[in-house]
């Protein structure tokens, strides 16, 4: 799967320039309500609902990350989950080809952070509320389920059962691209990105830590997404590879829902 989904190298083929002159900081909105639980959310009013977007989060002066905003007129969520500290929040609007200049910045400054809250958490690449389609699915199926372990192995199983893997869409899939829940359980079918967060959605839906990670597997010869799930019995975080799962529950290949960590090159969490 190929990197279409967060502008990790932004700063080396993007020009910033300084704040835009006719830009009105008050059309753009920060609510920190939620920085202890690892969201900033941000909201730009319909004025930019034309241009193009991207909203950055920069660490303790780390490299910052960058991501496509498309909410115009109301919240979206964006991770602040690094850690405790300073984080610096930055929103760049499209001037030219690929030349941006900033229209609004603000600092946030985090003194605690449950470590798990920020994988229970809605955001960008992983947009779930109470009553969706996912959710209701996930309350659905695991009604009947005794433990959280049992509900993340019901899911699972659904997952590999029910979504099949979309080689037409890897192919075209374009630049900035978001998984959509409601269409993947509309058509069945999807990318590794999909199937990764679809399940993070759920589960975290139920109150289950999930991470939608971004690497290499050495199952995979591209780019690829899976998910680490929070296994509150053993402490210990997990590896589930849903997109690998499916393909081989599909073809009778044998497998384990658990997979060895070391077989993942982790580049990105969310």
């Amino acid at each position: 799967m190929r990197r279409f989904f967060v502008l990790t190298t932004l700063l080396a083929s993007l020009l910033f320039s300084g704040t835009a002159g006719f830009a009105v900081e008050s059309a753009i909105e920060y609510n920190t309500d939620y920085v202890n639980a690892g969201v900033i959310q941000v909201k730009l009013d319909d004025a930019y609902a034309d241009d193009t977007i991207k909203i950055m989060v920069s660490y303790e002066g780390k490299s910052p990350q960058f991501y496509d905003y498309s909410r115009f007129e109301d919240f979206e969520s964006f991770p602040v989950s690094a850690g405790e500290g300073t984080y610096q929040i930055g929103v760049y609007q499209l001037v030219s080809g690929k030349s941006y200049q900033s229209i609004g910045t603000t600092r946030v400054v985090i003194d605690e952070i449950d470590p798990l809250a920020p994988y229970l958490t809605s955001i960008h690449n992983i947009r779930w509320e109470q009553g969706d389609q996912a959710t209701a699915l996930a309350a659905e199926l695991t009604k009947d389920a005794e433990t959280d372990w049992q509900k993340v192995e019901i899911l699972h199983q659904y997952m590999i059962e029910n979504i099949t893997y979309d080689y037409e869409k890897a192919k075209t899939v374009s630049y900035g691209y978001l998984p959509d829940n409601d269409s993947t359980l509309a058509t069945k079918d999807g990318i590794c990105y999909d199937y990764s967060s679809l399940m993070a959605s759920m589960l975290r839906s139920l109150n289950i830590p999930t991470k939608l990670v971004m690497g290499y597997a050495e199952s995979s010869s591209v780019y690829h997404a899976w998910n680490e799930v929070y296994n509150q019995e053993t402490g210990e975080w997990v590896v589930i590879d849903t997109t690998h799962d499916a393909a081989a529950y599909q073809h009778d290949y044998p497998f384990d829902m658990i997979k060895d960590s070391a077989s993942y090159d982790v580049k990105k969490v969310y």
